[in-house]
């Protein structure tokens, strides 16, 4: 069998950790960083809650291997690191490793879920040529425990794509077969951490679908992929907890053009609607001026949850 075998190694760059619990958490005050504490209080000094300290982490170093086949099939090969030490990796969304696969004009797309090999590597295969994989991005998912999420990215080849910058169409409805996916983007006045939500209606030969007429799909009812033009931002997500709809709140925390990817099952059939999006971020800035909510800021003009007083905008 021939087989022809490029190896590359890349780092991985813009990697993200999103916080969780910790084993041996701690806590301190952000004015007297002197003041800390195993447990959650508030500070001797001034009197402002303590506010846990996240330990720094070697970041993952992303390692690649490629292996083409004869019938003209590619093998990915993945391992992880921090420092010399390779990354062990948990379950999440019921694998342990999800890999997303996209050119630059996202106009090829695989999300696939590498299996560990006898090597300790994690290994996908896909149709794509290796000669083709030029300015391709990989974009790996995971979890070093059960409570919390990482992600590397990594640029396959060396040269530089001079195809134009696409001109993108904003779409909120995909019609797919016999099934239409209706997205609507909704803005959320009164949450100052993540205020974008998406909600998505199903359709089936003009019958509406709700989410438990979906199949279950990674342990949920869909799963939306999500990737910024700039490559910068990345993540994977479950919807909320819902009976009738599949709805997410999304970390859209910069003005910037998105593709999405949602994934769900119906009737044993395997559905892709893909969706773009521009959002448009405006930074929260209203605040009580008697500090109800401590530091908390709010993206739209409204009145204190707690004491009723008009929000004050910062200057």
């Amino acid at each position: 069998m021939f087989k022809k075998v490029l190896f590359l190694f890349l780092i991985g760059l813009h990697a993200c950790v999103m916080p969780s619990k910790q084993e041996q958490e701690i806590y301190q005050c952000k004015l007297h960083p002197e003041v800390q504490s195993s447990s959650i209080g508030v500070c001797n000094i001034c009197g402002l809650s303590l506010k846990k300290i996240e330990p720094q982490m070697d970041p993952p170093r992303l390692e690649l291997a490629f292996e083409i086949h004869e019938k003209d099939t590619t093998g990915l090969y993945l391992q992880l690191f921090a420092g010399e030490k390779p990354i062990s990796l948990q379950k999440i969304h019921e694998h342990a490793a999800h890999v997303v696969l996209t050119s630059t004009d996202f106009s090829y797309f695989e999300y696939l879920h590498p299996e560990k090999d006898a090597n300790d590597r994690y290994v996908v295969h896909f149709s794509k040529k290796i000669e083709n994989l030029n300015n391709h991005h990989v974009f790996l998912y995971f979890s070093r425990s059960a409570e919390k999420t990482e992600w590397v990215h990594a640029v396959l080849g060396e040269k530089q794509s001079n195809s134009k910058k696409t001109n993108w169409q904003f779409n909120n409805n995909l019609s797919i077969g016999d099934v239409q996916v209706n997205m609507m983007p909704q803005y959320q006045a009164d949450s100052s951490a993540n205020p974008f939500s998406l909600h998505f209606s199903f359709t089936h030969l003009a019958d509406t679908l709700h989410a438990q007429h979906l199949d279950d799909y990674l342990g949920s009812k869909a799963i939306l992929i999500a990737v910024s033009e700039d490559m910068q931002d990345f993540w994977i997500q479950e919807p909320l907890p819902a009976a009738h709809q599949i709805a997410f709140e999304t970390p859209f925390l910069k003005n910037a053009n998105y593709k999405l990817w949602l994934q769900f099952l119906h009737d044993d059939v395997f559905y892709t609607a893909d969706f773009q999006v521009q959002a448009t971020y405006t930074a929260p800035k209203f605040f009580c001026p008697m500090y109800c909510e401590g530091k908390k800021r709010y993206a739209v003009f409204r009145t204190c949850p707690v004491c009723k007083m008009d929000l004050v905008e910062k200057p």
